[in-house]
Order: C-alpha cells, then sequence, then structure tokens
C-alpha cells in the first residue's frame, strides 16, 4: 500500500489548487471558448467539476495547443487524473479497466518523459495494480510499457528491476539483459542482471554478473554483498568473508554484510568473531527477519535446536508470513522430535506461499509420521517424475528444472533464498521421498499398461462369480481351500517379486523403488513394509511382493516396536499396545493380499489373526471388514453380515458404500430392513 500512497501523495500535491465544493460551470458558448487564453484553458480543464470533464477538456487541451509552452504541463495533469480514474477502478476490483486507463496515461505522457515524470505518473502505475494483488496484470501493463523506453538503458534497469519485485524472473532477465547490451559499461546494469539471475536460480550467471560490476565500479553498492551471499551459498566461506569486509568498507552500516559475515565465520569454526558481528547485524537491523532465518537454519544443520529455537521465534514474530521462517521452525520442532507440530507449522504456511522446497518439506513431515499417502499426494503437487526416471519440478514458481536426485534438484532454491550450502535435510530423507515418488509413478505406469488384460480378466472373473461363488477361493496355489500358516516369512532381504505382472512395463522398477523404501535402515522398515503392502492390495498389481512385504513385517514386528513412541501415530501406546496395533495391521495387509491372490483360506487365517490381536480402534474396524468379505466368498453370509455390521463406521469416508452393501446382504437374508438401523446403532 505504500506504492499507492506515494501515488495518491502526488496526486494530493495539486488538490489546493482546485476548491474542495464547487458549483457546477454554465458552459461556455464556443466564441467565449476560442476567446480564452491558453492559461485560462487550462485552469478551466483543470477546475472542471467532474473527473471525466477534466479528462475531455485535457484531451481537447493538449490537442489543440501541441508544441505550445503549456502542453507538457497539460499532458502532466491529464496523466494524474487517468492515474486517480485507474486507481479507483482498481478499488472497484476491475484490473481490465484500471490497465486500459493506466494505458492512456501513458499515450498522454509528454516527449521527452522526464525522470518526475516516470518516478511520479509511470512506474507507479504497474506498482499499484501488484499492491492490489492483481501481480499478473501488473507484469502485462509494464510490458505494454517497455516499447516507449526501448532505447534507454536507465529506464530499463528500473523496469527490470520492478519484475524483479515482483518475482518475475524471465521478464526481469530479458529487459535487463536489453539493459546490459545497451549499456554495457554501466555497472548498475549489471548488478540489476545479476539480481535477475539469482532469482532465476541462475548462480553462475549472477556471479558473473555481479563480478562484473566491482570490475567497472569498484564501489559498487551492491556487487560484494552479492558475491559474498553467492560465495557462501556454494560453501567457499574464505572468499564469503572477504567480499562481505569490502562491503563493510564501502558501507559500514550494511547490516546484512554484517550478518553474513557471520555466519560465514561461524562455518569457519570462528565463533568468537561471529559473535561480534552477529551483536553488530542485529544493532543495525534488529528487525531484519531473514538474517534470524539464515542464522536459525545454521544452527539447525549443526542440530543445535536450544540456539535455533529463540531465533526463528523471533522471526515469525517480526514477519509471520516468510514462508521459510515457517520451514524453520517445522526443521526446529523436528529436531526436538515434534513431529506433530512440525506437520502442523508446514501445513498453515501453505497458506502464505507456495514454492518446490515448501511442498517438499511438508511431504517430509507427513512422512516422518508414516503419513506416506498424504506424502506422495504433497509431492506430487510440486515433483514429477519423467520417463527417464528423473525428477522434475517447477523452481522458485517459474524456472523448470530436472535431475536424478532430489537433493540436486532443490538445492537451487535453498541456495538463491537463504545463501546456504548446508542442507538440514538427510541423505536418508530425500532418498526416501524419491522411492514414494518412484512407487507413485511406476504403479501408474503398471497399471496403465495392463487395464486393456485387466478389463477382460475381470468380466471372466464376474461371469465365474455368477455361477460357482463357493469356488472363488480356489486360486493360483495348490491347496488355496485349506488354512494356512503364516509363519515360514522369507527374509526380509530376499528380492521381491511381481508375479503374474513381472512382465509389464514400469514394474523392475517400481520393485526397485520398493526395495529402497523398505531397507532403508531406520529401525523402520517393518512400518514402511505394512504400508507398502497396503498400497500394492489396493492397485491390484505385484500381489507376490504385497505378500511378500506383509510377512517381512509380521517377522520384524518385535524390534520395530521396541522402542517407545514407535507408533508415531499412537505414540501413547505401551510396549504390548505397540505391539498388538502393529501385527494387527500386518496381519491385515498380508490376509487383504492373500484374499486379492485368491487365496481365501489364507486370507481367513491372517484376516483372523489381525482382528484378533488389534486394540479397539478405526484400523480394527478396517480388518473386520475385511474378514467379513472374505467370510461372505466362501459362502458363510450369516457371519459376514455380522461382521459387516460389527466393522460399520457412520464417520469413515466410505460409510455410505459400506451401508449400500450391509443393506443388501441384510434385506437377502431377513426379507427387510427392519431392524438394521438399530443393529448399526449399537457399534
Amino acid at each position: 500500500m505504500a506504492i499507492i500512497l506515494a501515488l495518491a501523495a502526488g496526486i494530493a500535491a495539486d488538490a489546493y489548487q482546485r476548491p474542495q465544493q464547487r458549483r457546477p460551470e454554465s458552459k461556455k458558448p464556443p466564441a467565449e471558448e476560442q476567446a480564452l487564453s491558453p492559461r485560462e484553458a487550462l485552469d478551466r480543464a483543470r477546475n472542471a467539476a467532474t473527473q471525466q470533464e477534466r479528462i475531455d477538456l485535457l484531451e481537447k487541451f493538449i490537442s489543440a495547443k501541441a508544441g505550445s509552452d503549456l502542453e507538457r504541463e497539460g499532458r502532466e495533469l491529464l496523466m494524474r487524473e487517468y492515474a486517480l480514474k485507474g486507481e479507483q477502478a482498481l478499488r472497484e476490483g476491475n484490473p481490465q479497466l484500471a490497465m486500459q486507463i493506466f494505458k492512456s496515461a501513458l499515450r498522454a505522457a509528454p516527449a521527452p518523459i522526464t525522470d518526475t515524470v516516470f518516478g511520479q505518473y509511470v512506474f507507479p502505475l504497474p506498482m499499484a495494480m501488484n499492491a492490489f494483488g492483481y501481480r499478473a496484470e501488473s507484469a502485462e501493463l509494464m510490458k505494454s510499457f517497455e516499447s516507449r523506453f526501448e532505447t534507454q538503458p536507465n529506464r530499463l534497469v528500473e523496469i527490470g528491476f520492478f519484475y524483479v519485485q515482483i518475482e518475475a524472473p524471465f521478464e526481469a532477465v530479458r529487459v535487463l539483459e536489453k539493459a546490459v547490451a545497451l549499456a554495457p559499461e554501466d555497472h548498475r546494469a549489471h548488478n540489476s542482471l545479476g539480481t535477475a539471475y539469482l532469482i532465476s536460480l541462475r548462480l553462475d550467471d549472477a556471479t558473473a554478473e555481479f563480478a562484473r560490476a566491482i570490475e567497472l565500479d569498484a564501489k559498487d553498492e551492491f556487487g560484494n554483498l552479492n558475491l559474498g551471499n553467492l560465495s557462501r551459498a556454494m560453501g567457499d566461506y574464505e572468499r564469503a568473508s572477504s567480499y562481505y569486509r569490502k562491503q563493510i568498507a564501502i558501507k559500514p552500516d550494511d547490516a546484512e554484510a554484517f550478518g553474513g559475515l557471520a555466519i560465514a565465520l561461524l562455518a569457519l569454526g570462528r565463533d568468537e568473531d561471529a559473535a561480534t558481528q552477529i551483536k553488530r547485524a542485529e544493532e543495525l537491523a534488529p528487525g531484519d527477519y531473514r538474517f534470524l532465518t539464515q542464522l536459525c537454519f545454521f544452527y539447525v544443520t549443526r542440530k543445535k535446536a536450544t540456539l535455533a529455537r529463540p531465533l526463528i521465534e523471533q522471526a515469525a514474530r517480526i514477519e509471520p508470513r516468510y514462508a521459510w521462517a515457517f520451514i524453520g521452525k517445522a526443521e526446529t520442532d523436528a529436531l526436538e522430535g515434534k513431529f506433530g507440530d512440525a506437520l502442523a507449522t508446514l501445513i498453515g504456511a501453505q497458506t502464505q506461499a507456495g514454492f518446490t522446497t515448501l511442498t517438499f518439506e511438508l511431504a517430509k513431515a507427513l512422512m516422518s509420521l508414516d503419513g506416506y499417502d498424504q506424502a506422495t499426494e504433497v509431492m506430487g503437487k510440486a515433483i514429477t517424475v519423467n520417463d527417464d526416471g528423473e525428477f522434475e519440478a517447477l523452481l522458485g514458481g517459474a524456472v523448470r528444472a530436472r535431475s536424478p536426485k532430489l537433493d540436486l534438484l532443490l538445492e537451487r532454491e535453498r541456495q538463491a533464498a537463504l545463501f546456504l550450502s548446508y542442507d538440514w535435510t538427510t541423505s536418508f530423507q530425500y532418498r526416501l521421498a524419491e522411492a514414494i515418488a518412484k512407487i507413485a509413478h511406476y504403479s501408474k505406469v503398471a497399471l496403465a499398461a495392463r487395464k486393456p488384460a485387466q478389463q477382460g480378466a475381470g468380466a471372466r472373473r464376474g461371469r465365474a462369480a455368477q455361477t460357482k461363488p463357493a469356488d472363488v477361493g480356489q486360486g493360483d496355489e495348490a491347496g488355496a481351500t485349506r488354512p494356512r500358516r503364516v509363519g515360514g516369512a522369507p527374509s526380509p532381504s530376499a528380492e521381491l517379486s511381481a508375479g503374474r505382472d513381472a512382465g509389464l512395463p514400469g514394474v523392475p522398477e517400481l520393485l526397485r523403488a520398493l526395495t529402497t523404501f523398505t531397507t532403508l535402515d531406520d529401525g523402520r522398515q517393518a512400518f514402511r513394509m505394512v504400508w507398502a503392502s497396503r498400497k500394492l492390495t489396493e492397485n491390484d498389481l505385484a500381489l507376490d511382493a504385497a505378500e511378500q512385504l506383509a510377512r517381512n513385517a509380521v517377522a520384524l514386528a518385535e524390534t520395530a516396536t521396541e522402542p517407545s513412541g514407535s507408533m508415531r501415530d499412537a505414540p501413547m501406546l505401551d510396549r504390548a499396545g505397540r505391539r498388538a496395533m502393529f501385527l494387527g495391521r500386518a496381519y491385515d495387509a498380508l490376509g487383504w493380499a492373500q484374499f486379492k491372490k485368491g487365496n481365501t483360506r489364507g486370507a481367513l487365517d491372517s484376516l483372523i489373526k489381525s482382528v484378533e490381536l488389534y486394540p479397539t480402534s478405526l484400523d480394527r474396524k478396517t480388518a473386520i471388514w475385511h474378514l467379513a468379505v472374505a467370510t461372505q466368498q466362501i459362502g458363510d453370509e450369516k457371519r459376514a453380515l455380522d461382521l459387516y455390521i460389527a466393522s460399520y463406521d457412520p464417520d469413515l469416508p466410505a460409510a455410505s458404500v459400506r451401508r449400500a452393501q450391509i443393506e443388501a446382504l441384510y434385506k437377502k437374508q431377513h426379507g427387510s430392513l427392519a431392524g438394521l438401523d438399530e443393529k448399526l446403532k449399537q457399534q
């Protein structure tokens, strides 16, 4: 709003020349109008009763008095009226009308456009649109202004910096490259272009431009500071310190240079020297939330939560909308084991900004709580896997990038925003995130390839079910109609098998991702095995691997649930409770995979174990539902109905679908739905 107020101040400067109240003036006849002197005609236009009258009279005046001494004054008055009119359109929520009016303001500008006119009546117009929240329209408006200044490097530098301010990197680079071409010896043009490259995440190009700026002018106001920041981002702390000291010699009150020097010295292990620089930076700019956030991240990478915490809380108080501060707080929370707090912080951050690192951090927080479904969904909004198995993302909201590694993909956002070479995300967390992204991607590839064949097989199974419902349990395994022992699990390190789906496109890559996901060693492999088994079964894909993973999880149950708090969605459970909850989930996953494979009797055995082991919970109701389905498949519809009713919960997302299924079976057995509501209420 400061931009709007500045524009309004310029408009108000002439307000004293117009009466606050005036009676409508009668229009003078043409003869009398022709008798007015140029000054009288201009004053008449200036003092007209309505804005539209003033605009009309000023348009006529500059047309009639072209080349006169008063033409420039008339044009400036006309620009002012158009600025007021356009601002009113913005207040009324009509940016397209405002854009047309603002273009009229530029059309009315005198030639040449002086610094005063540019600063008061041209540059503020796109700024006003952006201040009202119309970022795209503001960029479009400024772009329409460019042709008027295409041979003026000083103006192009200002226009380019406008694009930098609204974070339109491509437009900024385009305009500022033209400015540098027109004025190759202007250090300010190179400095501005360096900034444009920086927000475009072209860090090497930015470094070259800043170096050129100080080569042209050793006392360039920002060159040494920016080179210090970029050197720090790349981990060259000695070089960074040198640049910061040069900047301080040029600008002794540059708080950012003192802050950057402090972090560089900390990285070099010179803590006492750093403390002096931190104190000076805070004295010069106590409200610099960016420095506080950067310093917090440095301590987070050093696992020093007690030092990071007060810094990030102070930064958040100063600027509660700064997205990187949200990330800093979440990382501090996670460092202290407060995974739920970290997740809540990052969920709140999504309303403040949207860039790839922020999205990834939310996915990472979800993974820390075993929320792999949600993490997959969240990460898929910003990061995709391409046909070459590489990760792609739109970095900084504008730059499309790809890399075989997530850490390499994301590092430029961190370096450009925080000038931090250290990464607070561990290699383990990156590999885990890569795995879930690939599991989702290659599952889709395999399912898309199998879809036509699957549809045909589904039709055949449907016909078979209509003729012999009791035989559905007789599947691919010999003796599948007899109860099977759940024991005998293969080694968790055994190679996964895709069974019938081994030849599908994407399946080899899927199995590799699953293997990575379930063998990364952090003591939580068993929890991930259960999730992976469920995902495969849910997709009816690689069911052999789904069964293997579930059996492996059962075998690892004792060690997986030994640590206190290992059930992260139920951290208060005791040792016995953790074991029971985990085994309930693992046996449910195993039984459902067996059922999908056609081994109904084996599924019953596993699902009965699941229901018996589970403590009372919504998860247990899901296992009961699965047991009901398997029970119905072997023809015991009375027992199946009891199980369906016992599993019903009206608050579940699938409640309406499940109730319909219950009603159908209940009506089949009882002839009507009488009494069903009462039975369901008792659950």
